[in-house]
């Protein structure tokens, strides 16, 4: 949990930047190469995944173990968190057609985005090349 804490202190330095992303349907696409996901202006990836029905905006982030929820995300999926960082199991993560069942993630107090980190990233394959990830 001290990771997840550490990682927090410089997420919550970058606040001002996540409000200046563009939107995931602008900078994703579907391709035959895989999901592409084109880096926003303030340098970092953000995309749009499905946790059953509803569609979260995430900050693809290799260095974070799990996936990490806000708080309100977390109760726009149903999920009651606890005090402190909560560790729960989403049923079904999708990326475009990239899903992946049964990911670890943790609802962690504080955050300002959600964060799509290795629980769901090992599962697939990550390249990055200049302003583009690419997610097969």
């Amino acid at each position: 949990m001290l990771w997840y804490a550490a990682g927090l202190v410089g997420l919550v330095s970058l606040t001002p930047a996540f409000d200046h992303a563009a939107p995931a349907p602008e900078r994703a696409a579907v391709a035959a190469d895989g999901f592409t996901i084109l880096r926003a202006p303030d340098g970092q990836f953000y995309t749009d995944v499905s946790i059953g029905p509803e569609r979260v905006r995430m900050l693809v982030d290799p260095g974070a173990s799990d996936v990490l929820l806000t708080p309100d995300d977390a109760a726009r999926l149903g999920i009651e968190a606890g005090e402190g960082f909560t560790p729960v199991t989403l049923p079904t993560l999708a990326l475009g057609p990239i899903a992946a069942a049964s990911v670890d993630a943790v609802v962690a107090p504080d955050l300002p985005v959600s964060l799509l980190g290795r629980s769901f990233l090992d599962k697939v394959s990550v390249s990055v090349d200049a302003d583009r990830m690419v997610l097969r």
